[in-house]
């Protein structure tokens, strides 16, 4: 579904208080019945509840079923984002939202700005930025991540910090397979229990992203976390999917690799690395400044009509964590080889590039585990609050639903994402199957 944040502003306390009830009586309700609204709310006027209901299911934030064996309403995806929205406004996170910078199977990716810049807070984050390369900035367009305005100069002190919103929507995709795999949801089978996988999801992406990120990964910087709904460092650059060449296939390959291993060596396998996964950023080099693992490259910039050669390298970040795994995992052996190969196949599909190097090998890695004092981000994840049984149930879903199929397939190319109709023909199921 689209994100419409027109009746944000217009919405009163009650209106709030009212959602709020909807979405805390959700999790034992499809169909919360009204007089359960009106406690949970806490507003002490029948009438006052009513009118809210109203203005809530005009908006799409409830909706009603025709028919049904008593008068309720449900929480809709559009009421839960208004309701992490509304979070993350109160908190400081967002001030505004912008324009969609991406679509993922199962989530949205939207441009998003914090407070003013020009207050003491947002002079701090501004500074903050700063201090990583192609950290902000953007024009809230998938063109604006990379178009040339994003490679580290002065210009960019003069924007407002911008950072990504990301909003979990599973049951986007795997809807289509729900006839297949009714066994899974059972009674759940509704629009709260896919609110209720993509807060876990969002959970299980923010927990393993801090601790990545607190631990000198490539990944983006987290912002805040509020329901199915994470904000972050928004990231100017391409997925890698979009490169269509690189001067060197051989060294972002040796680099992706080595990715692969050090996250290994933290406990942790991806799930899901692959091209669609990986983003190039191009980030300004100084003169005297020595690549590492990041390769300099030459890139030619056009200053008014003068040709002049400005060194820059590309940096791999990686994103997208609900399908990361343990090294002890019963099937880390296969996830950790498909990893590799997805990389190694489409390095040899897209860049002909074909390593001499045989692996790497899972039981190689797994003898790597903790080396160098590395600390077992698996086991502090779940101490931060992503607990194995929450890992467990979001697995579940992955694999019943074909969440976890061969990354790079038909979903991951778009093809396969909801159109409005489809939302619609998934609610009505629901509906029919109370009616009955």
């Amino acid at each position: 579904m689209k994100l419409d944040t027109t009746n944000l502003r217009y919405l009163t306390s009650d209106d709030w208080s009212v959602l709020t009830a909807v979405e805390l009586a959700s999790k034992s309700h499809y169909l919360v019945p009204t007089p359960l609204i009106h406690k949970r709310s806490k507003v002490r006027s029948p009438s006052a509840v009513t009118k809210s209901l109203w203005t809530l299911s005009k908006a799409g934030l409830v909706g009603r079923i025709p028919n049904a064996k008593y008068e309720g309403f449900r929480l809709t995806y559009g009421g839960a984002d208004h309701l992490a929205l509304h979070a993350h406004s109160k908190s400081g996170a967002v001030f505004a939202v912008g324009n969609v910078v991406g679509v993922g199977k199962e989530s949205d990716i939207l441009a998003v700005a914090p407070p003013s810049t020009h207050n003491s807070r947002g002079e701090e984050r501004r500074g903050e930025k700063r201090g990583k390369r192609g950290s902000g900035g953007g024009e809230g367009t998938q063109r604006g991540l990379g178009d040339g305005s994003g490679n580290g100069s002065g210009d960019r002190e003069e924007k407002d910090v911008q950072y990504a919103l990301k909003i979990h929507r599973l049951g986007r995709i795997s809807f289509r397979r729900i006839k297949e795999k009714r066994d899974y949801l059972g009674k759940r089978h509704s629009s709260s229990s896919w609110l209720h996988l993509s807060r876990l999801a969002a959970l299980k992406e923010y927990t393993f992203m801090t601790a990545l990120y607190e631990h000198g990964f490539p990944v983006p910087k987290p912002i805040a976390h509020d329901r199915h709904t994470i904000v972050m460092e928004l990231i100017e650059g391409f997925p890698l999917r979009q490169v269509a060449e690189v001067p060197d296939p051989q060294g972002l390959y040796g680099e992706l690799m080595e990715m692969v291993l050090r996250l290994a060596r933290y406990g942790l396998i991806h799930g899901d690395f692959n091209e669609f996964n990986v983003l190039v950023r191009e980030d300004a080099v100084d003169s005297g400044e020595e690549g590492g693992l990041e390769r300099e490259v030459e890139k030619l910039a056009l200053d008014e009509g003068k040709g002049n050669r400005s060194t820059i390298k590309l940096t791999p970040i990686l994103i997208d964590f609900p399908q990361m795994v343990s090294m002890n995992h019963p099937d880390a052996k296969s996830y950790f080889e498909r990893d590799v190969a997805c990389i190694k196949r489409y390095f040899s599909r897209r860049f002909g590039f074909t390593s001499d190097e045989p692996g790497p090998f899972y039981e190689d890695a797994l003898e790597t585990v903790g080396r160098g004092g590395a600390k077992m981000l698996d086991i502090e994840a779940s101490a931060s609050g992503f607990s194995k049984k929450m890992a467990k149930e979001l697995e579940a879903y992955l694999k019943e639903t074909g969440g976890d199929s061969e990354p790079g397939g038909e979903a991951a190319e778009g093809g396969n994402e909801l159109e409005d109709d489809d939302e619609g023909e998934l609610d009505s199921e629901l509906d029919e199957e109370l009616e009955q």
